[in-house]
């Protein structure tokens, strides 16, 4: 049986059986470009899309976070958790427990906290009721990781992920050198109200050398970097169990290689007047 050949129209010499037509190289780098503006254009929707979805999995911490907090009060006679380090040096504690342990987690091996190097990275520092006030009510250590931190410890070998991201305002629960007026009870918390009272926030890397958060006592001073892992914003809780997100100054969003021992990057970064964010974490910090 003979098979039907049609002429190409307009070329003499070009033949087509029929059924059998295939994409010219033309046709193919056609296609080719489409799908990769389609990707172009896609992208940035995903990307954002994906940087939206892992906020989404940090503030879902930090109100885990909150709710364990005001378990703890409502445990405890309306008594704030300790926010004061035991240093465990890799042992069980007989407590007062803070509400997580930690080491300097800019230092693993500094004097400050015994000899454990895994202060930064041992979970069960955060998860196990021998050593956090907290493990009662949080038993997953991932909660008190942002999914965006990547930041790897410091003086170890290999250089392991660190597991912890989040800080607590050190105005709540520990009387130190810098917070002589903190509230150690809800009933002392006045001014800010607890709707405005920062208690835990998503830390800069460099940042995290112990369990607390320095915020400003006047505009213009910047004690403790806040995160801006997701694209510029960072997460916040307060003690009226509410979570905030928001969007900071440039001047706040440094570099995550910033460390508080590095002499030169952290002295390039600790002047903050005019940042309005400055401004913005002092009014809602400390005890006014």
């Amino acid at each position: 049986m003979s098979q039907k050949i049609n002429r190409v129209p307009g070329n003499g010499t070009a033949w087509r059986r029929s059924g059998h037509h295939g994409f010219t190289l033309v046709e193919l780098l056609l296609v080719i470009a489409i799908i990769a503006i389609l990707c172009a254009l896609l992208l940035p929707s995903l990307t954002k899309a994906k940087s939206q979805a892992l906020l989404t999995v940090c503030v879902n911490n930090l109100n885990q976070q909150q709710k364990a907090y005001a378990l703890y009060c409502a445990d405890n006679n309306d008594g704030l958790v300790s926010n004061y380090p035991n240093f465990p040096d890799g042992k069980v504690q007989r407590g007062p427990y803070p509400w997580v342990e930690s080491g300097d987690y800019d230092s693993p091996l500094s004097p400050e906290h015994g000899s454990d190097p895994g202060c930064d990275t041992n979970l069960a520092y955060l998860a196990d009721p021998h050593f956090s006030a907290l493990a009662r009510y949080i038993t997953t250590a991932a909660t008190y990781k942002c999914p965006e931190d990547r930041s790897r410890s410091q003086g170890l070998s290999p250089l392991l992920t660190r597991s912890r991201s989040y800080t607590l305002n050190s105005w709540l629960g520990w009387k130190s050198e810098w917070t002589g007026r903190a509230n150690e009870t809800l009933a002392q918390v006045v001014n800010p109200t607890p709707q405005q009272r920062l208690v835990f926030v998503d830390t800069h890397p460099g940042f995290i050398w112990s369990l607390g958060f320095i915020p400003p006592y006047s505009p213009g001073d910047m004690p403790t970097y806040p995160a801006s892992h997701h694209n510029g914003v960072g997460a916040l809780s307060f003690l009226d169990g509410h979570v905030e997100h928001r969007k900071w100054d440039p001047r706040t969003d440094i570099p995550e290689s910033v460390r508080t021992t590095d002499e030169t990057g952290f002295g390039s970064y600790a002047d903050s007047q005019g940042n309005p964010d400055s401004e913005w974490l002092a009014l809602r910090g400390p005890n006014r």
